[in-house]
Protein backbone atom coordinates (compact mmCIF):
# COMPACT_ATOMS: atom_id res chain seq x y z
CA UNK A 1 0.00 0.00 0.00
CA UNK A 2 1.12 3.65 -1.12
CA UNK A 3 2.27 5.79 1.57
CA UNK A 4 0.71 8.73 0.70
CA UNK A 5 -1.09 10.32 4.41
CA UNK A 6 -3.65 13.23 3.49
CA UNK A 7 -4.71 15.30 6.76
CA UNK A 8 -7.41 17.15 7.33
CA UNK A 9 -9.27 18.63 9.96
CA UNK A 10 -12.72 18.74 11.35
CA UNK A 11 -14.32 20.35 13.66
CA UNK A 12 -10.72 20.50 16.15
CA UNK A 13 -10.35 16.64 15.04
CA UNK A 14 -7.81 15.63 13.05
CA UNK A 15 -8.26 13.48 10.15
CA UNK A 16 -6.24 11.06 7.86
CA UNK A 17 -6.86 9.25 4.83
CA UNK A 18 -4.29 6.85 3.19
CA UNK A 19 -4.39 6.38 -0.83
CA UNK A 20 -3.31 3.19 -1.67
CA UNK A 21 -1.64 1.94 -4.93
CA UNK A 22 -4.76 1.41 -6.81
CA UNK A 23 -6.00 5.35 -5.74
CA UNK A 24 -8.47 3.74 -3.48
CA UNK A 25 -9.17 6.50 0.06
CA UNK A 26 -9.06 4.35 3.35
CA UNK A 27 -9.91 6.39 6.71
CA UNK A 28 -7.52 6.15 9.93
CA UNK A 29 -10.53 4.27 11.58
CA UNK A 30 -9.50 5.90 14.92
CA UNK A 31 -9.57 9.47 13.77
CA UNK A 32 -12.97 8.79 12.51
CA UNK A 33 -14.54 7.07 15.42
CA UNK A 34 -13.26 10.15 17.58
CA UNK A 35 -14.91 12.83 15.28
CA UNK A 36 -18.12 10.87 15.56
CA UNK A 37 -18.03 10.81 19.44
CA UNK A 38 -17.42 6.98 19.88
CA UNK A 39 -15.71 6.65 23.64
CA UNK A 40 -14.20 3.59 22.35
CA UNK A 41 -12.65 3.64 18.97
CA UNK A 42 -11.84 0.49 19.23
CA UNK A 43 -15.07 -1.19 20.21
CA UNK A 44 -16.98 0.84 17.74
CA UNK A 45 -15.14 -0.57 14.53
CA UNK A 46 -15.69 -3.99 15.81
CA UNK A 47 -19.24 -3.46 16.05
CA UNK A 48 -20.15 -1.60 12.98
CA UNK A 49 -17.09 -1.83 10.45
CA UNK A 50 -17.65 -4.90 8.63
CA UNK A 51 -14.85 -4.83 5.58
CA UNK A 52 -11.45 -7.00 5.60
CA UNK A 53 -9.29 -5.81 8.69
CA UNK A 54 -6.07 -3.39 7.27
CA UNK A 55 -3.41 -1.82 9.43
CA UNK A 56 -1.40 0.84 7.37
CA UNK A 57 2.36 1.80 9.29
CA UNK A 58 1.74 5.77 10.26
CA UNK A 59 4.13 8.25 12.34
CA UNK A 60 2.51 8.88 16.07
CA UNK A 61 3.56 10.28 19.22
CA UNK A 62 4.75 7.07 19.83
CA UNK A 63 6.76 6.35 16.89
CA UNK A 64 5.53 4.15 14.05
CA UNK A 65 2.44 2.18 14.76
CA UNK A 66 0.21 0.17 12.34
CA UNK A 67 -3.29 1.53 13.03
CA UNK A 68 -6.63 0.32 11.30
CA UNK A 69 -7.69 1.81 8.27
CA UNK A 70 -11.12 1.25 7.00
CA UNK A 71 -13.33 1.36 4.03
CA UNK A 72 -15.62 3.61 2.71
CA UNK A 73 -18.69 1.69 3.28
CA UNK A 74 -17.46 1.23 6.79
CA UNK A 75 -16.76 4.88 7.06
CA UNK A 76 -19.88 5.17 6.38
CA UNK A 77 -21.49 2.73 8.94
CA UNK A 78 -20.05 4.71 11.30
CA UNK A 79 -21.51 7.84 10.42
CA UNK A 80 -24.93 5.91 9.96
CA UNK A 81 -24.30 4.69 13.55
CA UNK A 82 -23.02 8.07 15.50
CA UNK A 83 -25.18 10.14 17.71
CA UNK A 84 -23.83 13.11 17.01
CA UNK A 85 -25.55 15.55 14.86
CA UNK A 86 -22.46 16.77 12.96
CA UNK A 87 -22.29 13.19 11.38
CA UNK A 88 -24.15 14.11 8.50
CA UNK A 89 -22.00 17.42 8.04
CA UNK A 90 -18.81 15.56 8.61
CA UNK A 91 -19.90 12.81 5.76
CA UNK A 92 -21.03 15.70 3.16
CA UNK A 93 -17.63 17.49 3.41
CA UNK A 94 -15.56 14.10 3.11
CA UNK A 95 -17.69 12.89 0.14
CA UNK A 96 -18.45 16.09 -1.35
CA UNK A 97 -15.48 18.15 -0.93
CA UNK A 98 -12.14 15.79 0.14
CA UNK A 99 -12.61 13.17 -1.78
CA UNK A 100 -13.25 14.81 -4.80
CA UNK A 101 -10.78 17.11 -5.03
CA UNK A 102 -8.08 13.91 -3.86
CA UNK A 103 -9.42 12.20 -7.22
CA UNK A 104 -8.73 15.25 -9.32
CA UNK A 105 -5.82 16.83 -7.78
CA UNK A 106 -4.06 13.63 -5.72
CA UNK A 107 -4.07 16.06 -2.61
CA UNK A 108 -6.52 17.71 -0.56
CA UNK A 109 -6.01 21.73 0.54
CA UNK A 110 -2.68 23.66 -0.11
CA UNK A 111 -0.49 21.86 -2.43
CA UNK A 112 2.39 20.66 0.17
CA UNK A 113 5.66 22.19 -0.23
CA UNK A 114 7.24 18.97 0.42
CA UNK A 115 5.17 15.93 -1.53
CA UNK A 116 3.37 13.88 0.87
CA UNK A 117 4.62 10.50 0.38
CA UNK A 118 8.59 11.67 0.50
CA UNK A 119 7.69 13.89 3.55
CA UNK A 120 6.20 10.76 5.60
CA UNK A 121 8.88 8.41 3.93
CA UNK A 122 11.32 10.69 5.59
CA UNK A 123 9.25 11.08 8.87
CA UNK A 124 9.21 7.73 9.09
CA UNK A 125 12.79 6.76 8.28
CA UNK A 126 14.00 8.75 11.17
CA UNK A 127 11.52 7.52 13.63
CA UNK A 128 12.73 3.78 12.47
CA UNK A 129 16.85 5.10 13.18
CA UNK A 130 15.63 6.72 16.48
CA UNK A 131 13.70 3.48 17.66
CA UNK A 132 16.62 1.43 16.57
CA UNK A 133 19.01 3.86 18.40
CA UNK A 134 16.94 3.23 21.84
CA UNK A 135 17.47 -0.39 21.24
CA UNK A 136 21.69 -0.29 21.88
CA UNK A 137 22.89 -0.82 24.99
CA UNK A 138 23.56 2.64 27.18
CA UNK A 139 21.37 5.34 25.01
CA UNK A 140 19.00 7.04 26.28
CA UNK A 141 15.39 6.50 25.12
CA UNK A 142 14.29 9.80 25.00
CA UNK A 143 17.44 11.38 24.08
CA UNK A 144 17.34 8.82 20.75
CA UNK A 145 13.96 9.94 19.94
CA UNK A 146 14.37 13.68 20.52
CA UNK A 147 17.09 13.84 17.94
CA UNK A 148 15.01 11.74 15.74
CA UNK A 149 12.05 13.72 15.38
CA UNK A 150 14.30 16.85 15.10
CA UNK A 151 15.76 14.89 12.04
CA UNK A 152 12.52 14.78 10.93
CA UNK A 153 11.55 18.44 10.92
CA UNK A 154 14.36 19.80 9.62
CA UNK A 155 13.97 17.15 6.78
CA UNK A 156 10.75 17.57 6.24
CA UNK A 157 9.70 20.40 7.59
CA UNK A 158 6.73 18.86 9.65
CA UNK A 159 5.78 20.08 12.49
CA UNK A 160 7.73 17.92 15.36
CA UNK A 161 6.97 20.58 18.21
CA UNK A 162 3.51 18.47 19.79
CA UNK A 163 5.47 15.03 19.22
CA UNK A 164 8.45 16.50 21.24
CA UNK A 165 6.13 17.97 24.41
CA UNK A 166 5.12 13.84 24.36
CA UNK A 167 8.86 12.73 25.25
CA UNK A 168 8.93 12.10 28.74
CA UNK A 169 11.13 15.22 30.11
CA UNK A 170 14.69 13.74 31.72
CA UNK A 171 14.82 13.09 35.21
CA UNK A 172 18.45 12.76 35.64
CA UNK A 173 21.70 15.30 34.58
CA UNK A 174 22.63 14.14 30.91
CA UNK A 175 25.85 13.01 30.42
CA UNK A 176 28.01 15.10 28.76
CA UNK A 177 31.94 14.69 29.92
CA UNK A 178 33.94 12.13 27.60
CA UNK A 179 36.73 9.85 29.18
CA UNK A 180 39.21 13.02 28.58
CA UNK A 181 37.57 15.24 30.10
CA UNK A 182 36.17 12.93 33.13
CA UNK A 183 40.04 12.05 33.51
CA UNK A 184 40.94 15.95 33.73
CA UNK A 185 38.57 16.25 37.11
CA UNK A 186 40.95 13.30 38.51
CA UNK A 187 44.19 14.33 37.36
CA UNK A 188 43.98 11.27 35.06
CA UNK A 189 44.94 10.73 31.48
CA UNK A 190 42.24 9.73 29.15
CA UNK A 191 43.66 6.27 29.37
CA UNK A 192 44.05 5.86 32.91
CA UNK A 193 40.69 6.99 32.84
CA UNK A 194 39.26 4.72 30.63
CA UNK A 195 41.50 1.89 32.77
CA UNK A 196 39.71 3.44 35.70
CA UNK A 197 35.95 2.66 34.78
CA UNK A 198 37.44 -0.44 32.96
CA UNK A 199 38.52 -1.57 36.56
CA UNK A 200 35.25 -0.25 38.21
CA UNK A 201 33.00 -2.70 35.93
CA UNK A 202 31.40 0.38 34.28
CA UNK A 203 32.94 0.13 30.39
CA UNK A 204 34.44 -2.88 28.79
CA UNK A 205 35.28 -3.81 25.14
CA UNK A 206 33.50 -5.15 22.81
CA UNK A 207 34.20 -7.72 19.81
CA UNK A 208 35.27 -4.19 17.62
CA UNK A 209 37.70 -3.79 20.44
CA UNK A 210 35.26 -0.39 21.62
CA UNK A 211 34.41 0.79 24.74
CA UNK A 212 30.70 -0.37 25.76
CA UNK A 213 29.11 0.53 28.55
CA UNK A 214 28.34 -2.09 31.18
CA UNK A 215 24.74 -2.22 33.15
CA UNK A 216 26.52 -1.02 35.92
CA UNK A 217 28.14 1.56 33.77
CA UNK A 218 24.62 2.84 32.40
CA UNK A 219 24.15 4.64 36.70
CA UNK A 220 26.91 7.03 35.31
CA UNK A 221 27.00 6.94 31.28
CA UNK A 222 25.17 7.10 28.15
CA UNK A 223 26.25 6.08 24.46
CA UNK A 224 25.80 8.81 22.03
CA UNK A 225 26.06 8.59 18.63
CA UNK A 226 28.59 10.76 16.54
CA UNK A 227 29.32 11.27 12.83
CA UNK A 228 32.53 12.05 11.79
CA UNK A 229 33.23 14.63 8.57
CA UNK A 230 34.36 11.64 6.82
CA UNK A 231 30.90 10.11 6.72
CA UNK A 232 32.16 7.60 8.90
CA UNK A 233 29.73 7.36 12.55
CA UNK A 234 29.63 5.39 16.10
CA UNK A 235 29.25 5.79 19.35
CA UNK A 236 31.11 7.47 22.06
CA UNK A 237 30.44 7.23 25.87
CA UNK A 238 29.73 10.21 27.76
CA UNK A 239 29.51 10.62 31.41
CA UNK A 240 27.60 12.59 34.30
CA UNK A 241 29.84 14.88 35.70
CA UNK A 242 28.61 13.12 39.16
CA UNK A 243 30.68 10.68 38.65
CA UNK A 244 33.80 12.67 38.86
CA UNK A 245 32.07 13.96 42.14
CA UNK A 246 31.99 10.49 43.72
CA UNK A 247 35.66 9.43 42.28
CA UNK A 248 37.01 12.61 44.05
CA UNK A 249 35.58 12.10 47.25
CA UNK A 250 36.96 8.21 47.24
Amino acid sequence: MSNQLIPFDFENHSVRLVVDDNGDVWFVGKDVCEVLGYADPTNAMKQHCKGVVKRHPLLTAGGIQELRIISRPDFLRLVTNSRLESAVKFEKKVFEEILPAIWDTGHYGKSPTTPVQSATDIANFYVVLGEAMTRITGVNPGIAMAAALEGAGTATGLPIEPLRKSLSPAQLPLASLNATQLGQYLSLSAKAMNKKLEEMGSQTRNARNEWELTKMGMKWGEMVPYATRNGHSGYQILWKKELADSLFLE
